[in-house]
């Protein structure tokens, strides 16, 4: 897929209102790049129109689109900051980045995933559940609807055959199964190698 089917499929094209980085980013950008959190949550609160504007850049080799909630979450940005730009932008957590990343799939992807991040994202938008990381990287899926074959083979201990089947879909090894409580909030978080070690 080229650079332009790939924006015109995750809808980058069309994403208004933008600003550019670093020639004119919002002041909200501004405080989330410095990861000043204070700054930023009192700021969304007084512009929450800032919460919903996108931040492009594009520079050389370097060209990226994402929004507020996307940068604060690469970012690590605490969880407060993150719950702020959900409640001024709640759709945010259905809005992919310039690499098709849903919020909840840059939550999944960091080293230590915080499962506070990952719970807010999933009370705003659960479907994300459902869509894999279109780029390769680190998914996320639900334990009851969607888990991955490679993890059932785990727990059924068929060790041979789960090599065999990861040597045809290694990109299963890099998804995380969430099993959720009764009120949505996140229960557990495993990989399926995780699962074959305890």
């Amino acid at each position: 897929m080229s650079f332009t089917n790939l924006m015109e499929y995750i809808g980058i094209t069309q994403r208004k209102p933008k600003v550019n980085f670093p020639s004119n980013p919002s002041q909200l950008f501004l405080y989330i790049h410095s990861q000043n959190w204070t700054s930023t949550v009192e700021h969304a609160k007084e512009h929450p129109e800032e919460v919903r504007t996108w931040i492009e850049k594009e520079n050389g080799n370097e060209c990226w689109c994402v929004l507020p909630l996307h940068a604060a979450i690469m970012l690590r940005a605490p969880s407060v900051v993150l719950e702020t730009l959900l409640e001024l932008y709640p759709d945010g957590a259905t809005k992919r980045d310039d690499l098709g990343n849903l919020p909840l799939h840059l939550a999944a992807n960091l080293f230590q995933p915080d499962d506070t991040v990952i719970d807010a994202l999933l009370q705003e938008y659960d479907e994300a559940l459902r869509h894999p990381n279109i780029n390769g990287g680190i998914s996320i899926c639900d334990y009851c609807s969607n888990r991955p074959h490679s993890f059932d083979l785990v727990q059924s201990q068929k060790w041979d055959e789960l090599i065999d089947y990861v040597d045809d879909h290694p990109d299963e090894l890099k998804t995380w199964v969430v099993r959720r409580e009764k009120y949505g909030h996140v229960r557990w978080r495993i990989m399926p190698l995780h699962a074959a070690i305890i």
